[in-house]
C-alpha cells in the first residue's frame, strides 16, 4: 500500500519534467548543426558580398547604396548570431526561425522576380528591404532568451 500511494506521487510530480513531452528542446546536433552552420556562413558571405559589390547591386535593383550596405551590415550580423547561438538555442527554435525567414525570403524574391521578368517596376526595395528587416527580427530573436536550452538538474528544457 505504501509503495502503490509512492508511485502514484511520482507519476503525479513527473508530468513537470515536460522533457519527453516536446521533443528537440536540446541543442542541434550532427546534420541540422551543420546546417545551421553553413546557413550561418552563407548568411556572412552574402553580407560581405552586398557590402563590397554595393555599387552595382544597387544600380541593377534601382535602389539607394546606402539600402544594400545596411542589408548587407544586418545580414552579416545575423549570419555571425546564427553561429554565435548554435549551442545554445534548441534545435526547434531554429528550424522555426530559420524556417519562417527563408520562407519569407522566397516569398518576397518569388513577387520581386515575377514583377521584374513581367517587365513590371523593380521591386529590389522590397527584396533588400525584406531582408534587412528580417535580419534585425531574427538577430533579435536569437539574443533574447526565447528558445534557448536551459541547463541544469541533470536535463535540459527550453
Amino acid at each position: 500500500m505504501l509503495s502503490s500511494s509512492n508511485s502514484h506521487t511520482n507519476q503525479q510530480q513527473q508530468p513537470a519534467n515536460n522533457d519527453a513531452a516536446q521533443p528537440n528542446l536540446f541543442p542541434a546536433t550532427g546534420g541540422t548543426r551543420w546546417g545551421i552552420l553553413a546557413d550561418g556562413g552563407f548568411k556572412i558571405l552574402l553580407g560581405i558580398a552586398y557590402v563590397i559589390a554595393c555599387v552595382p547591386i544597387s544600380l541593377a535593383l534601382g535602389v539607394e547604396i546606402i539600402l544594400t550596405v545596411a542589408t548587407g551590415m544586418a545580414v552579416l550580423s545575423v549570419g555571425v548570431a546564427e553561429i554565435a547561438y548554435a549551442n545554445v538555442r534548441t534545435s526547434r527554435s531554429y528550424l522555426l526561425s530559420l524556417g519562417i525567414y527563408d520562407g519569407g525570403w522566397l516569398l518576397v524574391s518569388a513577387v520581386a522576380a515575377v514583377s521584374f521578368f513581367s517587365g513590371g517596376p523593380k521591386l529590389g526595395s522590397l527584396w533588400l528591404g525584406y531582408q534587412a528587416i528580417a535580419a534585425i527580427v531574427l538577430t533579435a530573436f536569437l539574443l533574447s532568451r526565447v528558445g534557448q536550452v536551459h541547463r541544469g538538474e541533470g536535463h535540459s528544457k527550453a
